[in-house]
């Protein structure tokens, strides 16, 4: 009896995956479309291909994702913030969802979460500007000027050549009125900009 359960057991779980897997086949068939008139230009149909992804396989991280970002375009930013964080669920080894989470949380004024989102990202990419760059701005934003400049000095000194980090420690001085500074750090970003140019 225990061994024809056990062959049971094993005929179900089969069978399950074999309905994940079309589920998740389906919901590729759907993303692949989204992404498609995404690059047409039309945002609201990818964002219905999206969510039909997402139908089709609720597990589904990439559509998820893709939805989060259709809904953040349309300006529906409460229901993107809590699809980006649905994929993230999902794919926590997605750093661009750092990125993107912490984005729309500080389009809705949530600096808090914009901040961790921004750390989380910086550890997970520790040579990428993106981060550097988005909590240096944060943190500006939030009042916090010193520790904006030295978030972005920091990363200054790992990445010398990186124009928008030049350019983002050139603006938190300008907004803190250290002009003279700040024209310092804009011509930075500009030789960055042109030693990038040549470089390509």
């Amino acid at each position: 009896v225990d061994a024809r359960l056990q062959a049971i057991d094993k005929l179900e779980a089969l069978v399950g995956e074999v309905v994940r897997e079309k589920a998740r086949h389906r919901s590729n068939i759907a993303l692949k479309r989204a992404v498609r008139v995404w690059r047409e230009g039309d945002i609201v149909k990818a964002g219905q291909w999206a969510l039909k992804a997402t139908d089709a396989d609720p597990d589904n991280s990439k559509a998820f994702h893709v939805l989060a970002m259709a809904l953040e375009r349309m300006g529906h930013l409460h229901k993107a913030l809590v699809t980006y964080e649905r994929a993230f669920e999902l794919d926590p080894e997605d750093p661009e969802l750092l990125i993107n989470l912490g984005l729309t949380a500080w389009k809705l004024k949530l600096t808090d979460g914009a901040t961790r989102m921004f750390q989380l990202y910086i550890a997970a990419c520790p040579d990428s500007p993106l981060g550097y760059n988005n909590l240096g701005s944060v943190q500006s934003d939030m009042g916090q000027t010193e520790v904006a400049i030295e978030t972005l000095r920091a990363a200054l000194l790992r990445m010398p050549d990186q124009a928008i980090l030049w350019n983002s420690l050139a603006t938190v001085l300008a907004e803190n009125s250290r002009a003279d500074e700040s024209l310092i750090f804009y011509e930075e970003a500009a030789r960055a900009k042109r030693g990038s140019s040549r470089a390509a």
